[in-house]
């Protein structure tokens, strides 16, 4: 139990649920988009994103890019 509430303590308040849910989506094992979900229509959904909220699209997309270019 003491080694679980430690690994908690290290991973608490970093971004999780939503951006792991939309990327699980997104990372198909033969795609990085399902085919449903083109291109275009994904830079129209984020524009969009961006209007209402600059800050969850940057999240989305910085956070994303940077865990898979390991920066």
């Amino acid at each position: 139990m003491t080694a679980a509430i430690e690994y908690f303590k290290t991973v608490e308040g970093t971004p999780y649920g939503i951006h792991n849910m939309i990327f699980c989506w997104l990372d198909t094992p033969k795609d990085n988009m399902p085919t449903l979900l083109t291109i275009d229509l994904a830079v129209v959904i984020f524009s969009i994103m961006e209007k209402i909220d600059p800050s969850l699209v940057k999240s989305f997309i910085g956070e994303a890019l940077n865990f898979r270019l390991g920066t």
